[in-house]
């Protein structure tokens, strides 16, 4: 019964694509190495293999002949690119920083990606948006990246919360699966990258992160 009637107080958000309007540019990168040894990557079968999947599209490059060490050569070209873009400017989704003030007042809020540090360094050196957060959990500090639970069930033990006291807001499949397999209900954020995909399991599906705030409340009023 515990797992019905456990009030939320602890928020845990998925930082691309929720965030940060930072896939686009992610996949633009990808595209570009891949092309540059002559293999097309279409964005459906970018959101297919990384997006839903959870494996990384770089290994496409085995069509042209790339063994394990060249690909994970392309990797870091395709990291080198993606930091540059990032210097370049990030956008924050819209309507992020006025959401998290609302909600920094009533709950506790960590960052739970897939992200790099040394990405989310760039990203976030000028955002504005860490300040709302008690924790970030980022890629070099779990075993398995999403669709494994380990990213959330990490988050857990650092905010030292129940799955049943958390919400997961995430935008991808492999976000929501990871975030469900922790046994954290979880909002989608369905951003325009990411519109037209199917989310099996999710607790709501969002339009606008406007949405979010309304959405817990009513989740809350459900088990009280």
């Amino acid at each position: 019964m515990e797992a019905l009637t456990a009030i939320t107080s602890t928020l845990l958000w998925d930082n691309d694509g929720v965030l940060v309007d930072t896939e686009p540019s992610y996949f633009r990168a990808t595209q570009e190495v891949l092309a540059s040894v002559g293999v097309p990557l279409s964005r459906q079968e970018f959101l297919e293999i990384n997006i839903v999947g959870g494996r990384s599209a770089i290994a496409l490059a085995a069509r042209a002949g790339y063994s394990e060490t060249g690909i994970r050569e392309l990797r870091e070209e395709r990291d080198a690119l993606y930091s540059e873009m990032l210097g370049q400017g990030v956008r924050l989704m819209p309507d992020i920083e006025e959401t998290l003030a609302a909600l920094a007042a009533d709950f506790r809020m960590a960052i739970v990606t897939s992200c790099p540090a040394r990405h989310f360094e760039i990203i976030h050196q000028n955002s504005g948006l860490l300040k709302f957060f008690e924790q970030v959990i980022k890629r070099e500090d779990y075993p398995n990246s999403k669709p494994s639970p380990d990213p959330y069930l990490t988050a857990l033990r650092a905010m030292g919360v129940k799955a049943q006291e958390s919400i997961a807001i995430e935008d991808s499949p492999r976000g929501l699966a990871s975030a469900v397999a922790a046994g954290i209900d979880c909002i989608v954020h369905q951003s325009e990258f990411t519109e037209g995909l199917e989310f099996p399991g999710a607790l709501s599906i969002a339009s606008s992160v406007r949405e979010i705030p309304e959405i817990i409340a009513l989740t809350n009023a459900a088990r009280h």
